[in-house]
């Protein structure tokens, strides 16, 4: 089905009950994300699957977007092996070349297509906080007893203020150097689309001078608090920001039937930053198939 002949208000209905639910499938999202974006739908939509896609020398491709870690079959119910191939089928042969990310949920191999494994770190945040504390790791309890006495040294203080526009200069400054002019808009509007919802949220530490030295901003849905950016100075990471604002979203949200969804990562050493906070692995998938005859 094309963009234009989705029916939004059962597309979102059907993301508000989906069992795997995500924030990439939301309907808002992928129009911010996607240079086009249209989908296959079952019946009266019981379960879709969005299908980005762009066009390049002629070429008619699907691909996953930036910012969009995880699509495929969204469903009410349980998906199976069946359903899935069918899917699959079902994608129009205009498409010569398919790269697409397969939700959590969707653990099935794909005929014809090659798969690969890519791992997300999630933390169940339901248990009381002593409880998520203790879990945590002993390196990643010391950075943050560090970071309280350097908190109080530093008259440093953690805030709620709504900074996007500072936090993605910070970004840029640092880890964010030789991201695309892409990844920024995106994100921008993004978490603009959903402070604007009020699912948006921004955590900072900030100097006696009141600047900026890290900040996490989080947008939450389906169930989730997707952990989407964090930007920190060279002062912040000597300060631990990064263990501190985390830290502070845990205690905060902790006894709530949420995920806290850190969004990767396939780097061992932002991995195991946050398998430090307790999280665990959720693993999904990539598949890929190229059906153009010119290869």
């Amino acid at each position: 089905m094309t963009n234009t002949a989705i029916d939004r208000q059962k597309w979102d209905a059907l993301m508000d009950s989906a069992f795997n639910a995500t924030i990439y499938g939301q309907s808002w999202f992928l129009d911010v994300v996607a240079q086009e974006w249209d989908a296959l739908i079952e019946g009266d939509y019981e379960s879709v699957m969005p299908l980005v896609w762009n066009r390049k020398w002629g070429i008619k491709t699907i691909y996953p977007p930036l910012m969009c870690q995880q699509l495929g079959i969204f469903s009410k119910q349980q998906i199976d092996s069946n359903s899935f191939e069918a899917y699959l089928q079902a994608i129009p042969s205009s498409f010569w070349k398919r790269r697409i990310r397969l939700n959590w949920a969707n653990d099935f191999e794909a005929q014809d297509w090659k798969r690969s494994d890519w791992l997300n770190t999630v933390l169940d945040l339901s248990s009381p906080y002593d409880a998520l504390r203790a879990a945590y790791s002993s390196n990643c309890k010391r950075n943050l007893k560090k970071a309280h006495n350097k908190s109080q040294s530093k008259e440093l203080s953690v805030g709620r203020d709504w900074e996007l526009k500072e936090s993605l200069q910070l970004f840029k400054a640092g880890k964010g150097a030789s991201m695309e002019t892409e990844f920024f808009r995106s994100i921008s509007e993004v978490l603009s689309v959903a402070h604007q919802a009020g699912k948006a949220e921004c955590r900072t530490l900030k100097n006696e001078e009141g600047q900026l030295l890290a900040s996490v901003l989080t947008v939450e849905s389906s169930g989730r608090i997707y952990d989407l950016l964090q930007a920190v100075s060279q002062e912040g990471k000597e300060c631990r920001g990064s263990f501190l604002l985390i830290d502070a979203i845990i205690e905060e949200r902790a006894g709530e039937k949420l995920l806290l969804d850190f969004e990767g990562s396939m780097d061992e050493g932002v991995r195991r930053f946050y398998m430090g906070f307790g999280a665990q692995e959720e693993k999904y998938w990539e598949i890929v198939q190229n059906k153009w005859p010119f290869r």
